[in-house]
């Protein structure tokens, strides 16, 4: 056999396998990300999967024409932690 059939022949006879058991998540955890996400808003849940840019943060009203030297709107931050609840910036 060639080395490439071998590799797939171990990948798949060991990443078939049956897991023994996801025990590994407690209840106190799954109990925890039921409450939060019962207690969370549709608009929250949204903004926690949006991820912005650092343009879109920026002084200036272009995040692709950034005004030099770059620094954070006080504004455009605020509002989209506490307004918007975005879930991260993206470098």
């Amino acid at each position: 056999m060639r080395p490439i059939q071998i590799t797939l022949l171990i990948i798949t006879c060991f990443g078939c396998r049956q897991s023994e058991s996801i025990d590994h998540y407690t209840d106190a955890g799954s109990v925890w990300v039921e409450t939060t996400l019962a207690s969370m808003s549709l608009a929250q849940k949204a903004g926690e999967m949006t991820q912005l840019t650092l343009g879109a943060l920026m002084v200036g009203e272009d995040p692709f024409e950034l005004e030099e030297p770059q620094t954070f709107d006080a504004d455009k931050v605020q509002d989209a932690i506490v307004a918007h609840h975005i879930g991260s910036v993206l470098n």
